[in-house]
Parts: structure tokens; C-alpha cells; sequence
């Protein structure tokens, strides 16, 4: 293998002007460091065995990278798969930065493999959550330590958050230059709308839930379906904290459900929330009662109505493939009527992220097996 000079993206940019609650214009800035690019001989030359011929299609999880010991003790990790045969893992690095490597599956077996190192602000570090999300392999958004960062294709850039706005919590990409940021303000969270044009981001704020008196609300996850725009967020008071679903229309957020509650001692400790289509959406999570005791948690909102349903999953990780039908972190395949059917693969012992390719129906598993995170491909 070899490995090139490691280099620095271009200088920072910087022209920009805002005004929070209208539109505001900015430019992204700062690029991201390239640790190194390596073109690895596939599987086998990674401790982990080559599929046979065809492996990776059918009912089954197959391996195609060992990403090693760091990604598998990091705190935080999430996954995308913007483009066919292309992963982006985030995960948060030993000094306190994130790293984000570029998974690339080659036709003739090989693994291409770069990483990008991202330096945290002053005073905080990028374990507690990582979220990324791209439409494309040249468009992948990424929020890690409360900063925002984008992806052209070439290097990573930080997006400046407007003013007004003091950290952004998630991020959701949409085809078309478009992308959705929940963040933190004065008031509470709330959602920004951005247009990417000539390496300009032109912010409009869609504002956050309406607040009670005593509540802090944060802005925990945003989805696009069918051209309809929700956002879950986490309402809070004392030791009582429940997720509530809202769509955003004609000006306004309205709730539509709510998806789980967490107390002190017992509730919903990690959660996966996916909306295949804006009127068919899906809570698959772990529950945890006041003994400490796990079991899996399911709930669904179809056709405007709420309902508990069943899964054999509590990893609290799932995604949703192109014909709706919905990859579960046990390694299970779940139809539209919520039968969940076994799929073969290495578990290990914990299922870190999961990822649709877009749009397609493979999906990608990224699991701890001994002390390293290998890689897993299923195509549906």
C-alpha cells in the first residue's frame, strides 16, 4: 500500500453577513486535515475473510473492512452512505476531534480508505454525539461538538453558524443543494432551513416548538419525507424527558406524536427514528425499566394514529432501504407489516451504526466484533 503527503485543504473563505430570523448568508470556512489515503486489497488483507464470488447480496451481512481498535472504543460513531458502494464513518478520536473515513468498494474487490481529521473548539471535544448525513459523494454534512461541517467532495469545511445560534445538534441532507439544522439558541432549539450556493450557505429559520414555561426544549433528530419536513425534540422538566414529533407547515411546528418518554431510573435510552414515507413512520428503540432491565421498543404513527408495535431489537440503531422495507441493528429485515426476518452476519458485540445506501436497498453495519469495528455490506 502507499500512502501520499498529507496535506491542508485550501485557506479559509470569509465574506459573509447575517440576521437571525431572516436569511443569512454563510460561507464555509476551515478545512479539515487529510490523515492519509490507503488502497487496501479488499478484505482478506484486513484479518477478515474474502466473500466468495457474489457475497454481499441475499439474506446476509458480509465483511468488507476491518476499521480497527480507535473506532471501536470511540465514544460516538455514525455512519452515512451517500453513494453506491461509498460509507462515511464519523467517530470521535482519542485526542478529543472527530475522524471521518471515507469508505470507497471498488469494482474489482479493493477498499479505498481516507481519513479526515477534524480539530474541536477550544474548551470541548467531539465525544458525546456525532451526527452525518449526504446525498451524494460530494455533499455529506456533519455536526460534532456543536460546529457544522460539510463535505464538497475534496475536503471537509466548517459552516459558521449564523448569529444567534450557539451550537448545531444534527444535521439532515436533502438532494439539491439543500440541508436541515437542528440547533441551539437562546430561546431553545430550533430548525434551520440552508440553500449551499457557490460555496455560500443562505440560512432561513423555520424557529423551534411552541414553549412552555418550565421546559427546555432541543432539537434531536430532523426528517424530510415526502417533501414534508419533522423534527423530533426532546422536551424536558426536572427528571422527566419526553420525545415529541412535529411537522412544520405554513409557519408553524405542529406535534404530531410522541415517540418516547424517559424518567430519571427507566424509559427509552437510545432510539432510532425512520420515516420511510411522512405518513409511515417508525420509533425502534431499547427500553429500560426502573430494575435496569432492557427489552426492545417499538412504536409506530400511520395514517395520523399512534400505536405500540413488536421488534426483536433493542440496539437502538435501524435504517430504512429504498422500497421501505427496514434494516434493524439485530440483523433482522422488517417488512411494511412489521414481520422481522433473521439476517445472517457477525453481530459481535454491539451494532455501532447503520446506513441505507442511497437510494437503493443495501444497506451497511458497523460492529464491534473482538475489540476492532469491522465493516458489513448487505445488499437486499
Amino acid at each position: 500500500m502507499s500512502l501520499p503527503a498529507t496535506h491542508l485543504g485550501s485557506p479559509s473563505e470569509k465574506s459573509y453577513m447575517h440576521k437571525f430570523g431572516c436569511r443569512i448568508t454563510r460561507t464555509v470556512s476551515t478545512a479539515a486535515l487529510v490523515v492519509a489515503t490507503v488502497t487496501l486489497p479488499g478484505a482478506a488483507a484486513q484479518s477478515a475473510p474474502r466473500p466468495a464470488p457474489g457475497a454481499g447480496t441475499g439474506d446476509a451481512f458480509v465483511r468488507v473492512a476491518d476499521l480497527g481498535t480507535q473506532v471501536a472504543s470511540s465514544n460516538a460513531v455514525a455512519m452515512t452512505a451517500p453513494a453506491k458502494n461509498v460509507v462515511f464513518i464519523a467517530s470521535a478520536g482519542p485526542d478529543g476531534n472527530a475522524v471521518v473515513t471515507r469508505i470507497t468498494r471498488r469494482g474489482d474487490g479493493t477498499i479505498g480508505r481516507t481519513s479526515y481529521q477534524l480539530s474541536s473548539p477550544a474548551g470541548s471535544s467531539y465525544y458525546e454525539r456525532l451526527v452525518i448525513d449526504g446525498t451524494s459523494a460530494s455533499d455529506v454534512w456533519l455536526t460534532a461538538g456543536g460546529q457544522l461541517w460539510r463535505f464538497d467532495g475534496r475536503r471537509f469545511l466548517q459552516v459558521k453558524l449564523p448569529q444567534g445560534v450557539s451550537s448545531a445538534a444534527t444535521v439532515t441532507d436533502v438532494p439539491g443543494r439543500s440541508v436541515y439544522a437542528g440547533v441551539s439558541t437562546a430561546t431553545g432549539g430550533a430548525v434551520l432551513h440552508g440553500q449551499v450556493r457557490g460555496g455560500q450557505v443562505r440560512w432561513q429559520s423555520l424557529g423551534g416548538a411552541e414553549r412552555s414555561a418550565g421546559y427546555t426544549y432541543s432539537v434531536e433528530a430532523v426528517r424530510v419525507a415526502s417533501g414534508r419536513v419533522f423534527a423530533m425534540f426532546s422536551v424536558q422538566q426536572s427528571a422527566l424527558l419526553s420525545r415529541q414529533a412535529y411537522e412544520y407547515g405554513q409557519g408553524t411546528w405542529t406535534r404530531r406524536f410522541q415517540a418516547s418518554q424517559q424518567h430519571s431510573s427507566s424509559g427509552t435510552t437510545r432510539y432510532a427514528w425512520l420515516a420511510p414515507k411522512a405518513g409511515n413512520q417508525l420509533v425502534l428503540g431499547n427500553y429500560q425499566d426502573y430494575n435496569q432491565r432492557s427489552s426492545p421498543y417499538c412504536l409506530s404513527w400511520t395514517g395520523g394514529k399512534e400505536a405500540r408495535c413488536t421488534t426483536g431489537s433493542d440496539s437502538g440503531v435501524a435504517a430504512a432501504l429504498a422500497d421501505g422495507r427496514i434494516v434493524t441493528g439485530g440483523f433482522a429485515i422488517r417488512d411494511r407489516a412489521g414481520t422481522e426476518t433473521r439476517l445472517a452476519g457477525e453481530t459481535g458485540s454491539a451494532t455501532r451504526a447503520l446506513a441505507a445506501e442511497r437510494g437503493s436497498n443495501t444497506a451497511w453495519a458497523l460492529n464491534v466484533i473482538g475489540d476492532r469495528a469491522i465493516l458489513q455490506r448487505f445488499a437486499g
